[in-house]
């Protein structure tokens, strides 16, 4: 008689060994933006939860490959299709790697500049955790504000693997990980010193999708929270905007 059971602890097994890397730690690179589905790039929508002061975020993902690397590229658009943000990730042994950042904003005569970041420590995602000991994964970037050329800006953000939960996209759910958050952002005004405003945040990120919910304590009375609504093609994106 075939011993359905014993087959099905077999397969457990053999799952339970490819979560695991050789060095004990869990793999959770599946957990991150599918590099293979985003080679023709891939729009995704962020609304806004429980704030309609809030506007809509657009991230155009695209992942490509170079001299043998592959990287992640990201662009942000606000609610007028215009870009805020650029970055590039490295994929490399044990994560995602910040490679490449700018900040678009406008100078005092209102014109959109292109406002290169410092990368003093970038790591983006983690792809093995210790889960009884996740330690903190250290991102750090450093720019110029542009309408205060006296004034930089230093962004620290930690996190820290909060375990497993899951999330309804789009009807369906999927099993996530979850990352506490904590960020602060260091203000440094020639001659006044630092201002530094911390944060307290959570994110979720979704097998085969990537981050699909994130909430941020901006302050005791004013919460930022976001969840992933859609994602269609660059042409889907072009479209809303021709016909606001």
């Amino acid at each position: 008689i075939f011993n359905y059971r014993l087959l099905f602890s077999l397969g457990m097994l053999v799952l339970l060994i490819n979560a695991c890397t050789s060095d004990g730690k869990r793999n959770i690179q599946s957990y991150y933006y599918p590099l293979d589905d985003l080679k023709e790039g891939l729009v995704y929508e962020y609304q806004p939860i429980n704030n309609d002061s809030l506007s809509v975020d657009y991230w155009y993902y695209r992942s490509l490959e170079q001299n043998g690397f592959t990287y992640l590229t990201a662009n942000y658009y606000d609610e007028n299709f215009t870009v805020q943000q650029f970055v590039r990730e490295e994929v490399v042994s044990n994560g995602m790697l910040l490679d490449d950042m700018y900040l678009y904003a406008f100078d005092t005569i209102g014109k959109q500049v292109q406002v290169p970041v410092e990368i003093l420590s970038g790591s983006a995602f983690p792809f093995k955790i210790d889960e009884e000991d996740s330690g903190i994964f250290l991102y750090k970037v450093k720019w110029i504000v542009s309408t205060e050329p006296l004034t930089t800006a230093t962004l620290i953000r930690n996190r820290h693997f909060a375990g497993d939960t899951t999330y309804v996209y789009k009807d369906k759910e999927y099993p996530c990980v979850a990352f506490e958050v904590r960020e602060l952002v260091e203000s440094f005004i020639e001659g006044d010193g630092y201002a530094e405003p911390e944060f307290k945040g959570i994110e979720f990120y979704a097998k085969d999708i990537g981050l699909v919910y994130y909430k941020k304590q901006v302050s005791e009375n004013f919460t930022v929270e976001y969840e992933l609504a859609n994602r269609y093609d660059m042409n889907v994106l072009e479209e809303k905007f021709r016909n606001q």
